[in-house]
């Protein structure tokens, strides 16, 4: 084995193991609980989990939902590198891995398995990527992240993370190269994508779902962020 990338379902709630070779698990849809020796958290879209070669750890699916998997015998040194095991990634990274989950899902093929994952490996070994974020910043995203049709202001946002209203401003910042609400809106519009790709769900809910109440708006805003409406990601499909 070299490297291979496969979507994954599981029907088990939780599972510890290792394995002889490394692995990258991508939650595309919904979260994932993970546990390892030193480090316990949550995944959302939008990172994704780092097992080294021989560490065991506990994971907790959701089960039923879709999964991105990487095995891999070797990782780029800037992932090797990484001491946590939730990686934050570029929105660029994370539309080419819905890009992949389509392509793999349309046809199973070894080969492609193996030419995503190339591609995939490639593609981070590029980037600069970075270890979670600081815990308060995190516990903030989390929130965020589990509800976004919900539109938590400044302040309850500053409350989660334990921090003064202008020290979370001030961090988020820092951690993230955004603002609260340009985090939001970039969560918003990955899970919309998401949706509208691997799900039968009306244009309108799936707006609904991500916070936006007007339609219009969300594909304006949709328009925006990927330079094509809503209803041609469907068609497409």
């Amino acid at each position: 084995m070299t490297a291979h990338l496969s979507v994954r379902s599981y029907t088990f709630p939780a599972d510890s193991h290792a394995h002889h070779f490394h692995q990258l698990v991508f939650p595309l849809h919904s979260r994932l609980d993970i546990k390892l020796e030193d480090f316990e958290g949550r995944l959302f879209p939008g990172s994704c989990c780092l097992y080294k070669a021989g560490q065991v750890h506990y994971f907790a699916p959701e089960p039923g939902m879709r999964y991105l998997v990487m095995d891999a015998d070797f990782l780029p040194l800037n992932l090797l590198d990484i001491k946590q095991a939730i990686i934050r990634l570029p929105h660029s990274i994370m539309s080419f891995c819905y890009f992949a989950e389509q392509q793999l899902l349309s046809k199973h093929s070894p080969t492609l398995e193996v030419e995503m994952a190339q591609w995939l490996l490639r593609l981070l070994e590029l980037h600069q990527l970075e270890s979670a974020k600081d815990v308060r910043i995190e516990k903030a995203i989390t929130v965020m992240s589990q509800d976004l049709s919900q539109s938590l202001t400044l302040e309850q946002l500053a409350s989660i993370a334990c921090l003064s209203l202008s020290q979370f401003k001030t961090l988020f910042k820092k951690e993230t190269n955004q603002t609260p609400g340009q985090y939001l809106s970039s969560l918003r519009m990955t899970r919309a994508y998401a949706m509208l790709s691997n799900t039968d769900i009306p244009i309108n809910i799936i707006a609904e779902s991500v916070g936006y109440k007007d339609s219009s708006a969300f594909s304006q805003r949709f328009h925006q962020r990927f330079q094509c409406l809503p209803s041609q990601i469907r068609k497409s499909q």
